[in-house]
């Protein structure tokens, strides 16, 4: 349990600016598909020397986000991670799921698994000392600027006239 409303225990998953508040990372960069942040986005999750990379898969803002995840490690395949995120009283759950893995990657995952867990169940624990007792709010992070595309809107934007 996360002490902090679901909005922004999402933002703190999700905006990369954050992360490394609470996750352990050095840094996130994300490259964004089509000038915004949702599936085809990737991230390279910097830990010293080490880079993990994940590729959103899909994004439903508030309930979840799904990504594959590459580890730097020999042998390591694609793992398929949900982060799930449901509004509970005073706070929010987060859940873990991960995809079952393909019978030849089953035995990286059983050997790697109680590691990645352990390092989750701290950056959940970090997370949840950030947001105690800041009411969820936390300082703006600075986003990257997004470009308006043309094939975004249908139509012209509408101007109001004085009457």
């Amino acid at each position: 349990m996360v002490p902090a409303p679901r909005p922004t225990v999402w933002e703190h998953f999700t905006i990369p600016g954050h992360r490394p508040k609470w996750q352990g990372s050095d840094a996130v960069v994300e490259t964004v598909a089509k000038g915004r942040r949702g599936a085809g986005t990737t991230n390279h999750c910097m830990h010293g020397k080490a880079t993990i990379i994940e590729e959103v898969l899909d994004w439903r803002p508030f309930d979840y986000v799904t990504m594959a995840t590459l580890v730097p490690m020999p042998d390591a395949p694609k793992v398929i991670v949900t982060y799930a995120f449901a509004e509970i009283p005073n706070g929010t759950r987060v859940e873990i799921r991960v995809g079952k893995p393909k019978p030849k990657d089953m035995a990286f995952l059983e050997a790697a698994g109680p590691g990645f867990k352990a390092n989750f169940d701290q950056s959940l624990k970090n997370l949840g000392l950030l947001l105690a007792g800041s009411s969820g709010t936390q300082p703006v992070v600075d986003e990257p600027a997004r470009p308006t595309l043309s094939e975004r809107f249908l139509t012209e934007p509408v101007h109001a006239h004085a009457h």
